[in-house]
C-alpha cells in the first residue's frame, strides 16, 4: 500500500452544517471506491497520509469518525481522497497517481 506520489494538499475538513464532500447538491448518491473487505481502512489511511500529508496522520481518527458516522462506509472517504489528491485506489488499498485524461 504505497506510492511514490506526493502532494502537500490537506485531507477533507469536517463540514459542520455542510456535507458537500460526500453528498452532491444534485441529489445523486456520492461516488464510492470499492476495496476488498480484508483491507483495513485504518492501516490504509496511515500509509496514505504518511506519504501524501504526513501532518494529517494524527487526524485519522477524526476523519474516520466523520466519514464512517455520516456515510456508513469508507468508500466515499476514499473517493473524496482520490478527487482531492488526484490518486486512484486499487481494490487492495494501494494507490497511485490518477491518469491524466
Amino acid at each position: 500500500m504505497s506510492s511514490a506520489f506526493s502532494s502537500s494538499s490537506e485531507e477533507p475538513r469536517s463540514s459542520e452544517g455542510s456535507s458537500q464532500a460526500s453528498k452532491p447538491k444534485s441529489g445523486k448518491q456520492p461516488r464510492s471506491v470499492s476495496i476488498r473487505p480484508d483491507v483495513d481502512i485504518n492501516t490504509l489511511l496511515i500509509s496514505f497520509y504518511a506519504q501524501m500529508a504526513p501532518d494529517k496522520v494524527a487526524d485519522i481518527p477524526r476523519v474516520l469518525d466523520h466519514f464512517m458516522t455520516r456515510d456508513k462506509h469508507a468508500g466515499v472517504l476514499l473517493a473524496t481522497l482520490e478527487d482531492k489528491y488526484k490518486v486512484k485506489f486499487g481494490p487492495d488499498g494501494s494507490f497511485k497517481p490518477a491518469s491524466a485524461s
